[in-house]
């Protein structure tokens, strides 16, 4: 092996001065070497079949079988420094041929050698098998019907047809296991641009090693500009496993664990979500990060400076797929695949994701009453309803970057809720107050106006959000429009005479959310907002000629049950500061109550 790197070593040296006596001498030496491993190749294969010769029934001596391993070892090194051999002098001709304009046929008189890598996929087409996914530790593989005559055959046949087409999100096809793939490495411009002059300094040569093939090699010389880019290495890794948590309408967290030579196994996660309604578009442009590593030989295999370095192409081991009137966005979901260990032993595993939808997922009610109404602190709603639903518009992150590293994901105007609130106000305290009367007009208080709003419709729209994957914090910007009824009795209360005044309420705010748990979290809004009442409103005995600036603080803190987020409990303390020329005049509210679903129907993934 020490030879084989020493004649590579000098002929990237030599390569600089780009003469065709340097590519015929070192091709040459190349292939003095192929061919003394090769000899020793087929000699070790040789003693490999005598020793696996002895191994009978009548005969388990230990030192046979120790004798046996040992072999395989020395041979399978040996096809390796083949494979290292093969590729240098692949490069090398990619090498000339792109900057001394040589031709291929007279470089392959100095290495005239054909070469199977050790470590390529067989020739051998496998069928990709086919799994529904209904959750975890629930799929169904579609070969338990094949060859399967009757009638319990078409039943099971028919139900399957009949569930995928009801709630068929799409196919996620994974590897088989233990499937080989290149690493990709991140080149900078001016790395880049140093491969391209051809400069003899020892980082050159290191960098010029690492590009996994003569065609990619020869893609990078042939490059007009000199941009940063990932490029195709020489590096191997095989396929283990892969997690998925779909959520915000892509595919947030994407971890897998891939496996090197020494059997050590690396984690590798994506850093920026993939939107699952673009994936087929932008799904090959991105790359997963290396995470952690699970190691049984530390001393062998890959380092955790030389991984930092090395990234995966998601679509390399992950794909997504729909059939056309599937294209949608799905629920929040966690896959594991494979699911069975067995899945995917033998071929690549085709799994078509099966998710119910029901309105409990969709639409989230809230009921919350108000400690300070309860205990006769404020005049605000004894009991209130909330109803929320949200719709994607445009859930596309995209990288917030500096130079190579990712510093979370940002997303433009990624949802759109409609909202109704409804609060019950007790009879004596359901009115707004009035301020004072002027000119034959009642001027009603108008922060007060906004405290007793009994009815309120509107939509509210996140205009940019930013989030890490590693950091529990989100924090978004949003726009909101309502619509408000408040009403005003301008009578007595034995004789009531009542107004219903409407206002358009429009602004925006910032909104923090953390999590301390998976099911223990923080939010804080903060919001300034204007309530419209003198273009919605035509009294002739009250006066409406006013907008309303209202500045509010909203905390809460929320737990629900693990992996149930939609039956949840919550305390939330609101503050309305009025911004007018009363600085001074607000109000609170102390709510507490319940987050809850339509039904109580299990959801199955």
């Amino acid at each position: 092996m020490k030879k084989t790197l020493l004649i590579i070593l000098s002929l990237m040296c030599g390569v600089c001065w780009g003469q065709q006596s340097d590519a015929e001498k070192y091709l040459r030496e190349l292939s003095a070497s192929y061919v003394q491993d090769s000899t020793k190749l087929a000699e070790g294969t040789l003693i490999l079949e005598e020793i696996k010769a002895k191994i009978v029934p009548s005969n388990q001596d230990s030192k046979v079988l120790n004798e046996l391993t040992q072999q395989i070892q020395e041979t399978r090194k040996i096809q390796v420094r083949l494979d290292s051999v093969y590729t240098a002098a692949q490069t090398a001709m990619s090498f000339y041929i792109a900057k001394e304009k040589l031709k291929l046929e007279d470089l392959k008189l100095f290495f005239p050698h054909k070469h199977q890598m050790s470590t390529g996929d067989s020739t051998a087409q496998e069928e990709t098998k086919l799994i529904s996914y209904f959750g975890e530790d629930q799929t169904i593989d579609h070969d338990i019907l094949k060859n399967k005559t009757g009638k319990e055959a078409e039943i099971i046949r028919s139900a399957l047809m009949t569930v995928n087409k009801d709630h068929y999100l799409g196919d996620i096809t994974i590897p088989k296991k233990g499937q080989p793939f290149y690493f990709y490495r991140y080149f900078t411009g001016g790395e880049i641009k140093k491969i391209k002059k051809g400069s003899s300094d020892s980082k050159m040569l290191k960098l010029y090693n690492l590009i996994a093939s003569s065609s990619e090699l020869i893609n990078v010389l042939l490059r007009e500009k000199n941009t940063s880019d990932y490029i195709l290495t020489g590096k191997v890794f095989k396929f283990n496993s892969l997690s998925v948590e779909i959520k915000d309408g892509y595919f947030y967290d994407i971890i897998a664990k891939v496996d090197d030579e020494a059997g050590n196994t690396h984690i590798f996660s994506n850093q920026v979500g993939q939107s699952v309604l673009f994936f087929s578009s932008y799904g090959d442009r991105k790359f997963m990060y290396y995470s952690h590593s699970e190691k049984k030989d530390a001393m062998r295999g890959y380092t955790d400076s030389e991984l930092s370095n090395l990234y995966i192409k998601l679509t390399d081991i992950f794909s997504y797929s729909y059939d056309i009137g599937n294209h949608y966005i799905p629920l929040e979901l966690n896959i594991k695949l494979p699911d069975d260990i067995k899945d995917n032993n033998d071929s690549n595993v085709r799994y078509k994701i099966v998710q119910e939808a029901p309105l409990e997922k969709i639409v989230e009610l809230r009921v919350y009453s108000d400690f300070l109404a309860l205990f006769g602190e404020a005049e605000n709603g004894l009991v209130q309803v909330d109803g929320r639903a949200t719709f994607y518009l445009f859930p596309y992150p995209f990288p917030v970057l500096r130079g190579n590293s990712i510093m979370g994901q940002i997303e433009f105007l990624p949802t759109l809720s409609p909202y109704v609130n409804y609060s019950r106000f007790e009879n004596d305290n359901r009115f707004a107050s009035l301020e004072h009367i002027q000119d034959d007009l009642i001027h009603p208080q108008r922060l007060n106006l906004v405290e007793k709003r009994f009815l309120t419709m509107g939509v509210e729209g996140e205009i940019i959000k930013w989030q890490h994957k590693s950091a529990p914090v989100k924090l978004s910007g949003y726009g909101f429009l309502n619509y408000n009824i408040s009403e005003l009795n301008i009578g007595t209360e034995e004789i009531r005479d009542v107004r219903g005044l409407k206002s358009m309420g429009y602004g925006g705010g910032l909104h923090l959310s953390t999590k301390r748990f998976n099911n223990f979290g923080f939010d804080y809004k903060v919001e300034l907002s204007w309530f419209d009442y003198q273009n919605f409103n035509v009294y002739n005995d009250v006066a409406t000629d006013f907008i309303v600036p209202v500045f509010k603080h909203e905390a809460e803190i929320f737990y629900h049950a693990n992996g149930n987020p939609n039956s949840a409990i919550f305390v939330r303390l609101v503050t309305h500061n009025y911004k007018g020329n009363k600085i001074d005049d607000a109000f609170y509210q102390f709510q507490f109550g319940y987050k809850f679903a339509l039904g109580n129907r299990a959801v199955r993934k």
